[in-house]
């Protein structure tokens, strides 16, 4: 019989390595990629189960509204089956998967002049946690509000880079790869953005009386 050759997920002892969590993830979308480029309905839905969630997230993030993120995630994935017999590994398949929605963000932006009316739904990028009186309610909810309305008025590749690598723990090369820039200037975006983010919010904290409260 031929000898068996070592499977990199043993060791000598014939145990089972476990690879990281990042690094499987990639693996199985991988996986499933190239069974989508085969046709493979099945491997389409379960992988549309692992990600539409961040998907529809991220796009509500980018436009500010959960019904537009929705269409926008539902469209990026029908281009990632569309297009999936073509795909080489040349990059991970959520890279891939993030840059497509980021440009459909973008295109959705500008076709609807949104940036005049941004508004972002509530909850959306900072969750609330249940508090005991409703003043304290009240003052989150203005809080949020400020944070939104600062998001909203960064320039996109800004805005983009802080969504990533923030909110949703994108690593910075991975965002380089996303926004299709270096990573040098991923790092720049985010120092831009959070100069950004401390100038308005301070302005807008003072302009409406938080800076007197404090949140637990």
């Amino acid at each position: 019989m031929p000898e068996e050759e070592t499977s990199p997920m043993r060791n000598d002892d014939d145990k089972v390595v476990a690879l990281p969590d990042e690094q499987k993830n990639a693996a199985e979308d991988q996986e499933l990629m190239e069974r989508i480029g085969k046709g493979d309905s099945e491997a389409f839905r379960l992988f549309v189960n692992r990600h539409l969630r961040r998907t529809v997230r991220f796009a509500a993030q980018m436009t500010g509204s959960a019904d537009d993120a929705e269409d926008i995630a539902q469209t990026a994935l029908l281009k990632l089956w569309d297009n999936a017999a073509s795909w080489t590994a040349a990059a991970r398949v959520t890279t891939w998967l993030h840059r497509v929605t980021y440009n459909a963000c973008i295109d959705h932006l500008r076709s609807e002049k949104r940036r005049s009316k941004y508004h972002h739904d509530a909850g959306m990028l900072l969750e609330s946690r249940d508090d005991d009186t409703a003043e304290k309610d009240m003052l989150k909810a203005g809080l949020e509000a400020c944070v939104r309305e600062a998001l909203a008025e960064l320039p996109d590749r800004q805005k983009a880079a802080l969504i990533l690598c923030y909110y949703d723990g994108t690593s910075q090369r991975e965002a380089a790869e996303i926004l299709d820039v270096s990573e040098k200037a991923v790092e720049s975006l985010l120092y831009r953005a959070r100069e950004s983010m401390r100038h308005r919010l301070g302005g807008m904290l003072e302009e409406r009386g938080y800076h007197d409260h404090k949140t637990d």
